[in-house]
């Protein structure tokens, strides 16, 4: 019952004694007090529903702008909850942008005022469930997901929950769940490109690369113009020695989205292990112009400038990167490292997490890469390459440095041959 319909349940005053014991100036006071409450309550009626069409007004605003004006949307979306805070509609959206920020625990709270106000509701528990997942308070997140699941009525609703929910366990590192929720998405909507993709990086992740094509393949069957998707696919070509393949893939990310930051970090990344340094470094500055604030294409363009010979151009770039950010969050170290204010001691040290075994060896193949690297370009051959051989060690493939360091060490092998047909899932 929404506050409306509260308003209208309000009572008249009365007393303990029987009415007709009640007589002349008291029975006088009390009509008049009662018409006075039936006014207020005519007055408050029409201001909720003035206020109410005011918040959808805004609503509608907001959700009518492009995905890339979040600002503006937050701003409309808490007007309307100003306007009106009855109903859940506004508090949602707001928390998915909120997502967009990162802002896990304005999220949270925003998904939590709408449960409130409408607790059958799946969309609020779905978005709560992501932004634990952001935090990476994962049971809690899991609980969420599996609870906007239990609620949604239609197909859509459960194909991108289970979608959700399989990010959450990928985000996770339960690769097996996150395939499970995958294929559970794609057996409902055949068409799911989304899906398709998902499931083709957590089957690269698991070093099932043989899948992961035949996935990738079929998103872009379904979406031919996916940037994330050939990118994606890229990597599986580079893991799979396929270098005109993966160049190919990259190229139609980029002219897909020349303002991919991602797509040109990736294919910068790649370039710089097939020797094209000078167009590596290309792709790093481009990449840092769409996101000036990415530390590993910082720490990408000092390799690649350093490597062309600019060592004191590089060193400078990326002392002001530094000197701009704040904290110490992964992989900041090793920029610091780099540039000689940590030591590669240091580096090692920090790359560990004490709680969570699987992102330790990944920040672990990224550590001993980037020390290979830099023993590399400062002459040190034989301590770079058994740099590479402890990142090839953690046996990571969800790692893009564990791909790279296994083609920096042995080159570019003979093409793996693709998958055999009779593989072909959900197809």
């Amino acid at each position: 019952m929404g506050p409306i319909s509260k308003a209208l349940q309000f009572q008249l005053p009365t007393t303990s004694r029987p009415y007709e014991a009640q007589c002349g100036e008291t029975m006088i006071q009390s009509r008049f007090a009662a018409l006075c409450l039936v006014s207020v309550m005519i007055c408050s009626l029409r201001e909720s529903r003035a206020d109410k069409a005011e918040m959808l007004d805004l609503t509608q605003q907001a959700i009518a702008l492009p995905s890339n004006e979040q600002a503006k949307k937050i701003d409309l979306y808490t007007k309307a909850i100003q306007s009106y805070k009855g109903f859940y509609l506004p508090w949602t959206n707001r928390a998915v942008c909120y997502l967009n920020y990162g802002r896990w625990d304005n999220a949270i709270a925003d998904a939590t005022e709408a449960i409130n106000l409408a607790p059958e509701d799946p969309h609020a528990w779905g978005v709560r469930g992501r932004a634990y997942a952001g935090k990476r308070q994962f049971e809690q997140a899991f609980r969420d997901l599996s609870r906007a699941l239990n609620l949604a009525k239609t197909s859509e609703e459960k194909r991108n929950l289970l979608n959700d929910r399989g990010n959450a366990y990928f985000s996770a590192r339960k690769y097996e769940e996150a395939i499970k929720d995958y294929q559970r998405s794609v057996e409902i909507d055949p068409a799911f490109a989304q899906g398709y993709n998902n499931l083709g990086i957590a089957y690269r992740a698991m070093g099932d690369m043989d899948r992961a094509i035949v996935s990738l393949n079929t998103s872009l069957k379904h979406d031919a113009v996916s940037p994330r998707a050939f990118v994606n696919r890229a990597r599986v070509f580079t893991a799979r020695n396929d270098p005109m393949m993966a160049i190919a893939d990259y190229d139609r990310a980029v002219a897909l989205d020349a303002d991919d930051a991602s797509a040109l970090l990736n294919r910068g990344m790649f370039l710089f292990i097939n020797g094209q340094k000078a167009e590596a470094l290309a792709d790093f500055e481009a990449s840092l112009k769409v996101d000036s604030l990415n530390p590993y294409a910082a720490i990408w363009r000092f390799i690649a400038q350093s490597a062309l010979g600019a060592k004191d151009a590089a060193k400078a770039e990326l002392q002001k990167f530094v000197a701009n950010q704040k904290g110490e969050a992964w992989p900041l170290p090793i920029a610091k490292m780099l540039i000689g204010q940590a030591s590669p001691e240091d580096v090692l040290k920090l790359a560990p997490l004490a709680d969570d075994e699987p992102r330790s060896k990944e920040r672990l193949a990224e550590a001993h890469y980037y020390l290979g690297e830099h023993y590399r370009l400062v002459g040190d051959e034989a301590k770079g390459k058994a740099e590479l051989a402890q990142a090839v060690n953690q046996a990571v493939p969800r790692s893009q440095e564990y791909i790279l360091a296994t083609v920096a060490l042995d080159g570019w092998k003979s093409p793996t041959p693709p998958p055999p047909k009779s593989i072909i899932i959900n197809d």
